[in-house]
């Protein structure tokens, strides 16, 4: 644990967070990308979607993913607030927490002191990357066997667009509604995430959520609405009252500096852009 030791360089990698996280990117990629091209056979042989066809995207996310799966072998967590460090000495960082401890203001990337200061009873689990490792091989699998494409975000987060197997459930081409076509489509989008959720949770003991829009950013605010542990579909009659009301903040890649502008230019919310 000091640089004075001639191994901490490969101390430091063999038990580095971030070492680990790219390493296992790489590999899923590699992965998915062999994967993808395989099924991208069998998707040639199916109809495509007419140009401006509904969608169906949905954002798959774990909950929690470290947090999580380190108490699967800890049942007496359960219910308790939970984080992942490589230690509690005040200088360590944590890496991942579950919902009770964000209950009481724990966030991840939060100082190991001021962690413990804000909620004295957390405890706090070391790192158990092979379980990690595991659960995330599980969780693409499981993505995997949708019949969807697959764009991977993270190694417990990805996307799959499964507008071939909506729209044919619907019976239409995606750009007109034909009797009960649009329910039909919808209610297929939601049974293939709770399909996915309950594979997910039979394979790795662990929940995910999924939201489910029309394009990439509807199923990334779709997400924040279904978490934790459930999924929400944001369905077209409903997009703008929803987009709307949230803050421009709460838009994927809006962060605090251009928020204030914006805000200094009268727009807080996203109906005031639309305004």
């Amino acid at each position: 644990s000091s640089v004075a030791n001639p191994q901490f360089i490969q101390q430091f990698y063999s038990e580095s967070r971030l070492h680990h996280l790219s390493t296992w990117k790489a590999d899923l990629k590699a992965q998915l990308q062999s994967a993808a091209k395989e099924k991208s056979q069998s998707q040639l042989k199916r109809k495509k979607p007419a140009p401006g066809a509904r969608r169906y995207i949905m954002h798959v996310d774990f909950d929690c993913f470290f947090a999580a799966v380190s108490t699967l072998k800890r049942p007496e967590l359960q219910g308790k607030p939970v984080a992942v460090a490589h230690g509690t000495g005040s200088g360590s960082e944590i890496a991942s927490c579950n919902y009770e401890a964000r209950a009481h203001g724990i966030k991840n990337g939060m100082w190991m002191k001021g962690a413990l200061q804000t909620c004295p009873e957390l405890k706090v689990v070391p790192y158990d990357f092979p379980a990690y490792e595991e659960a995330s091989r599980k969780f693409y699998s499981a993505i995997l066997s949708v019949d969807g494409i697959v764009q991977s975000v993270s190694i417990d987060e990805a996307l799959v667009d499964i507008t071939t197997q909506c729209l044919e459930a619907g019976g239409s081409d995606g750009r007109g509604i034909s009797e009960g076509s649009l329910y039909r489509e919808q209610a297929r989008a939601d049974e293939l995430a709770d399909e996915l959720r309950a594979t997910v949770k039979k394979e790795t003991g662990c929940a995910v959520s999924v939201g489910i829009g029309g394009n990439i950013l509807l199923a990334k605010v779709a997400l924040r609405k279904a978490k934790p542990a459930g999924q929400f579909q944001l369905k077209p009659d409903a997009v703008l009252d929803f987009i709307g009301n949230l803050t421009v903040q709460d838009l994927p890649g809006v962060g605090y500096s251009l928020g204030t502008k914006l805000e200094e230019l009268g727009v807080k919310l996203v109906k005031d852009v639309r305004d």
